[in-house]
């Protein structure tokens, strides 16, 4: 669901803020 897209991609962010660019 959309949802769990959402917190993957804040999760992968805060990871790794360099994919936000």
């Amino acid at each position: 669901t959309a949802a769990i897209l959402s917190r993957v991609s804040q999760s992968l962010l805060s990871v790794n803020p360099g994919l936000k660019t």
